[in-house]
């Protein structure tokens, strides 16, 4: 009797019956930030940049030794600090609570992690379900593409 119990429990499915959820669509992009007084979202992000570098090298020309001076490009990464308006956002949790703006800020008065919608879409459930229901989403409309920026000139090495 006891081998016949313990295969019935080894073959009855398990609580979590849920079939596992496949994303659609872009995927979030997560934030450690706060909302400052002006109702803002403030968070400082790591970004990489390529920067010209000019270096002065000495080369063999025909047997002679020359000073030439060449522009390499170098990938740097720094640290920047974005602002976001959320005066047109929706806020939710993972779970799905609507939040409002005062909820927000006070969930928000020390930085935390907070998923962003990176196409100003709702973040599909797909990805919202690897985070804790309590977990804040925010959906703004999509930043604009930053123009490029003008010429810079090399750095000196």
């Amino acid at each position: 009797m006891l081998p016949l119990l313990l295969s019935a429990a080894l073959l009855a499915p398990s609580a979590d019956t849920d079939p596992a959820v496949t994303p659609k669509g872009t995927p979030p992009t997560l934030y450690v930030g706060h909302v400052d007084k002006d109702g803002h979202f403030v968070s400082e992000v790591t970004v990489q940049e390529v920067v010209p570098v000019t270096r002065t090298v000495k080369v063999n020309v025909n047997g002679k030794e020359e000073t030439v001076t060449e522009t390499a490009y170098e990938v740097r990464q720094k640290k920047v600090t974005i602002k976001r308006d959320l005066s047109k956002a929706t806020v939710t949790t993972a779970g799905g609570k609507k939040i409002d703006r005062k909820e927000l800020a006070k969930r928000l008065a020390k930085p935390a992690a907070v998923v962003f919608s990176a196409d100003g879409k709702p973040v599909d459930k797909g990805f919202l379900a690897v985070f804790k229901a309590d977990t804040l989403v925010i959906v703004a409309p999509a930043a604009a593409p930053t123009p490029p920026g003008p010429d810079r000139p090399p750095v000196k090495d």
